[in-house]
């Protein structure tokens, strides 16, 4: 019981478990800039999807028609 009251079982150190904040520190800044880099691609997806729908109207408008 002195064990757990003292944090040694838990595995935090005796420094008052700086090593452990430091690690979910860590782990938070890099979800953090999956999160950014994810939403940045989602954007450039969805431009793509749009130039391309653009280029697919224009197509479409200008009348002309290529054979297969």
């Amino acid at each position: 019981m002195l064990a757990l009251m003292t944090g040694d079982a838990a595995g935090v150190s005796s420094n008052g478990g700086q090593g452990m904040l430091w690690t979910v520190l860590v782990v938070l800044v890099v979800l953090w800039l999956l999160g950014f880099v994810t939403n940045v691609v989602g954007s450039v997806i969805h431009l793509l999807l749009v130039i391309a729908l653009v280029v697919l109207i224009a197509q479409l408008l200008s009348g002309r028609r290529t054979s297969v």
